[in-house]
Protein backbone atom coordinates (compact mmCIF):
# COMPACT_ATOMS: atom_id res chain seq x y z
CA UNK A 1 0.00 0.00 0.00
CA UNK A 2 1.38 3.21 -1.34
CA UNK A 3 1.87 6.23 1.58
CA UNK A 4 -0.97 8.26 -0.28
CA UNK A 5 -3.32 5.52 0.40
CA UNK A 6 -1.74 5.08 3.82
CA UNK A 7 -1.92 8.79 4.71
CA UNK A 8 -5.67 8.92 3.27
CA UNK A 9 -7.01 5.67 5.22
CA UNK A 10 -5.41 7.46 8.45
CA UNK A 11 -7.41 10.43 7.81
CA UNK A 12 -10.38 8.80 6.70
CA UNK A 13 -10.34 6.46 10.30
CA UNK A 14 -9.80 9.78 12.35
CA UNK A 15 -12.96 11.32 10.89
CA UNK A 16 -14.84 8.37 11.75
CA UNK A 17 -13.61 8.27 14.84
CA UNK A 18 -15.12 11.49 15.48
CA UNK A 19 -18.37 10.93 14.25
CA UNK A 20 -18.43 8.25 16.74
CA UNK A 21 -16.94 10.05 19.38
CA UNK A 22 -20.30 12.65 19.12
CA UNK A 23 -22.72 10.11 19.10
CA UNK A 24 -20.80 8.36 22.32
CA UNK A 25 -20.96 11.69 23.68
CA UNK A 26 -24.32 12.40 22.99
CA UNK A 27 -25.63 9.11 24.35
CA UNK A 28 -24.45 9.64 27.52
CA UNK A 29 -25.94 13.16 27.45
CA UNK A 30 -29.23 11.53 27.17
CA UNK A 31 -28.51 8.40 29.35
CA UNK A 32 -28.01 11.85 32.23
CA UNK A 33 -31.14 13.40 31.74
CA UNK A 34 -33.34 12.23 28.49
CA UNK A 35 -34.72 15.36 27.80
CA UNK A 36 -36.28 16.33 24.54
CA UNK A 37 -33.78 18.37 24.35
CA UNK A 38 -30.98 15.54 24.78
CA UNK A 39 -32.94 13.38 22.51
CA UNK A 40 -33.15 15.75 19.40
CA UNK A 41 -29.47 16.29 20.09
CA UNK A 42 -28.66 12.71 20.30
CA UNK A 43 -31.02 12.12 17.10
CA UNK A 44 -28.68 15.15 15.29
CA UNK A 45 -25.37 13.57 16.52
CA UNK A 46 -26.32 10.55 14.80
CA UNK A 47 -27.46 11.69 11.63
CA UNK A 48 -24.22 13.75 11.16
CA UNK A 49 -22.42 10.58 11.77
CA UNK A 50 -24.57 9.14 8.78
CA UNK A 51 -24.27 11.88 6.56
CA UNK A 52 -20.41 11.65 7.28
CA UNK A 53 -20.38 7.64 7.03
CA UNK A 54 -21.93 8.04 3.72
CA UNK A 55 -19.60 10.82 2.53
CA UNK A 56 -16.59 8.18 3.53
CA UNK A 57 -17.90 5.51 2.30
CA UNK A 58 -18.66 6.99 -1.52
CA UNK A 59 -14.93 9.06 -1.62
CA UNK A 60 -13.77 5.09 -0.53
CA UNK A 61 -15.56 3.10 -3.44
CA UNK A 62 -15.36 5.82 -5.88
CA UNK A 63 -11.52 6.35 -5.24
CA UNK A 64 -11.07 2.58 -5.73
CA UNK A 65 -13.34 2.58 -8.99
CA UNK A 66 -11.50 4.85 -10.58
CA UNK A 67 -8.14 3.27 -9.61
CA UNK A 68 -9.69 0.19 -11.28
CA UNK A 69 -10.63 2.44 -14.00
CA UNK A 70 -14.39 0.81 -13.50
CA UNK A 71 -16.20 4.02 -12.90
CA UNK A 72 -18.06 4.88 -15.91
CA UNK A 73 -18.49 8.47 -17.10
CA UNK A 74 -22.37 8.62 -16.41
CA UNK A 75 -21.63 7.23 -12.82
CA UNK A 76 -18.92 10.40 -12.53
CA UNK A 77 -21.37 12.71 -13.41
CA UNK A 78 -23.90 11.63 -10.71
CA UNK A 79 -21.12 11.05 -7.77
CA UNK A 80 -20.00 14.97 -8.80
CA UNK A 81 -23.65 16.03 -8.59
CA UNK A 82 -23.20 18.13 -11.29
CA UNK A 83 -23.95 18.28 -14.67
CA UNK A 84 -23.81 21.06 -18.10
CA UNK A 85 -25.61 23.34 -19.12
CA UNK A 86 -25.12 25.67 -22.20
CA UNK A 87 -26.59 29.96 -21.75
CA UNK A 88 -28.24 31.72 -24.68
CA UNK A 89 -24.50 33.32 -25.55
CA UNK A 90 -22.90 29.40 -25.99
CA UNK A 91 -21.67 29.50 -22.66
CA UNK A 92 -21.20 25.76 -21.12
CA UNK A 93 -21.85 26.19 -17.64
CA UNK A 94 -22.02 23.78 -14.56
CA UNK A 95 -25.04 22.95 -12.44
CA UNK A 96 -24.99 21.49 -8.81
CA UNK A 97 -27.76 18.48 -8.86
CA UNK A 98 -28.31 17.86 -5.52
CA UNK A 99 -28.02 13.84 -5.21
CA UNK A 100 -30.67 13.12 -1.60
CA UNK A 101 -27.88 10.47 0.62
CA UNK A 102 -30.43 7.46 0.51
CA UNK A 103 -29.88 8.24 -3.25
CA UNK A 104 -26.37 8.34 -2.94
CA UNK A 105 -25.90 5.17 -0.20
CA UNK A 106 -27.45 3.23 -3.05
CA UNK A 107 -25.59 4.66 -5.87
CA UNK A 108 -22.34 4.11 -3.88
CA UNK A 109 -23.33 0.42 -2.63
CA UNK A 110 -24.06 -0.29 -6.10
CA UNK A 111 -20.93 0.85 -7.69
CA UNK A 112 -19.07 -1.51 -4.74
CA UNK A 113 -21.20 -4.36 -5.56
CA UNK A 114 -19.71 -4.28 -9.04
CA UNK A 115 -16.02 -3.86 -8.09
CA UNK A 116 -16.60 -6.97 -5.23
CA UNK A 117 -19.45 -9.44 -6.83
CA UNK A 118 -19.30 -11.49 -3.69
CA UNK A 119 -20.73 -8.30 -1.71
CA UNK A 120 -23.86 -8.54 -1.71
CA UNK A 121 -26.39 -6.31 0.39
CA UNK A 122 -30.13 -6.41 0.92
CA UNK A 123 -32.52 -3.43 0.73
CA UNK A 124 -35.28 -5.09 1.74
CA UNK A 125 -34.62 -5.67 6.11
CA UNK A 126 -34.90 -4.07 9.09
CA UNK A 127 -31.99 -2.02 8.78
CA UNK A 128 -32.63 -0.39 5.61
CA UNK A 129 -35.95 0.46 6.63
CA UNK A 130 -34.63 1.97 10.28
CA UNK A 131 -32.45 4.10 8.28
CA UNK A 132 -35.30 5.63 5.91
CA UNK A 133 -37.39 6.29 8.86
CA UNK A 134 -34.13 7.98 10.45
CA UNK A 135 -33.62 10.31 7.71
CA UNK A 136 -37.98 11.15 7.84
CA UNK A 137 -37.35 11.46 11.71
CA UNK A 138 -34.38 13.96 11.44
CA UNK A 139 -36.42 15.91 8.97
CA UNK A 140 -39.10 16.34 10.98
CA UNK A 141 -37.11 18.35 13.76
CA UNK A 142 -34.60 20.21 11.49
CA UNK A 143 -38.05 21.87 9.71
CA UNK A 144 -40.66 21.35 12.38
CA UNK A 145 -44.34 22.83 11.93
CA UNK A 146 -45.86 22.14 15.34
CA UNK A 147 -44.96 21.32 18.74
CA UNK A 148 -45.20 17.77 18.09
CA UNK A 149 -42.92 17.86 15.11
CA UNK A 150 -40.17 18.17 17.99
CA UNK A 151 -41.35 15.27 20.19
CA UNK A 152 -38.58 12.63 20.10
CA UNK A 153 -40.14 8.93 21.55
CA UNK A 154 -38.29 6.26 23.05
CA UNK A 155 -39.52 3.93 19.92
CA UNK A 156 -38.03 7.05 17.19
CA UNK A 157 -34.77 6.85 19.22
CA UNK A 158 -34.54 2.82 19.16
CA UNK A 159 -35.41 3.61 15.09
CA UNK A 160 -32.38 5.98 14.30
CA UNK A 161 -30.02 3.79 16.41
CA UNK A 162 -30.68 0.80 14.75
CA UNK A 163 -30.62 2.89 11.33
CA UNK A 164 -26.86 4.02 12.24
CA UNK A 165 -25.64 0.80 13.41
CA UNK A 166 -26.47 -0.64 10.32
CA UNK A 167 -25.31 2.25 7.84
CA UNK A 168 -21.82 2.05 9.52
CA UNK A 169 -21.34 -1.80 9.76
CA UNK A 170 -22.46 -1.67 6.24
CA UNK A 171 -20.06 0.44 4.97
CA UNK A 172 -17.43 -0.54 6.85
CA UNK A 173 -18.08 -4.10 5.69
CA UNK A 174 -18.27 -2.97 1.56
CA UNK A 175 -15.02 -0.55 2.21
CA UNK A 176 -13.24 -3.51 2.94
CA UNK A 177 -14.48 -5.42 0.36
CA UNK A 178 -13.61 -2.70 -2.31
CA UNK A 179 -9.44 -2.69 -0.95
CA UNK A 180 -10.18 -6.43 -1.28
CA UNK A 181 -10.91 -5.76 -5.14
CA UNK A 182 -8.56 -3.35 -5.22
CA UNK A 183 -5.75 -5.53 -4.30
CA UNK A 184 -7.01 -8.06 -6.32
CA UNK A 185 -7.21 -5.95 -9.44
CA UNK A 186 -3.25 -4.84 -8.44
CA UNK A 187 -1.86 -8.00 -8.35
CA UNK A 188 -3.36 -9.19 -11.49
CA UNK A 189 -1.86 -5.85 -13.41
CA UNK A 190 1.29 -6.93 -11.80
CA UNK A 191 1.20 -10.18 -13.15
CA UNK A 192 0.08 -9.33 -16.62
CA UNK A 193 3.37 -6.46 -16.60
CA UNK A 194 5.48 -9.62 -15.37
CA UNK A 195 4.20 -11.70 -18.13
CA UNK A 196 5.04 -8.67 -20.83
CA UNK A 197 8.60 -8.61 -19.63
CA UNK A 198 8.84 -12.32 -19.66
CA UNK A 199 7.42 -11.92 -23.67
CA UNK A 200 4.90 -14.06 -22.83
CA UNK A 201 2.98 -15.21 -26.29
CA UNK A 202 -0.23 -15.22 -25.21
CA UNK A 203 -0.09 -12.55 -22.62
CA UNK A 204 1.17 -9.95 -25.56
CA UNK A 205 -1.57 -11.76 -28.08
CA UNK A 206 -4.19 -10.25 -25.50
CA UNK A 207 -2.73 -7.21 -24.99
CA UNK A 208 -2.46 -6.28 -29.08
CA UNK A 209 -6.12 -7.59 -29.34
CA UNK A 210 -6.82 -5.04 -26.55
CA UNK A 211 -5.34 -2.30 -28.06
CA UNK A 212 -6.47 -3.08 -31.69
CA UNK A 213 -10.68 -3.03 -30.30
CA UNK A 214 -9.49 0.10 -28.43
CA UNK A 215 -8.18 1.43 -31.82
CA UNK A 216 -11.11 0.48 -33.36
CA UNK A 217 -13.66 2.12 -31.48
Amino acid sequence: MGKEVQQAEAMRTAFIRILIEDVIGALALHEMDGSQSHRRHLIRALFTAIEGMVWTYREHVVGVAKSCDTLTFEEELAFSEFSYSVTSQGKIVEVARFVPLLAMFRLTTKLAERLDQNLIVRFDDTGWEALRRTVEIRNRITHPKSEADLEISEPDLSTCRVGFDWLFELSLMAMESTNVAYRKFTEELGSILESLKRSDPDTIAAYDAAAKSIQDL
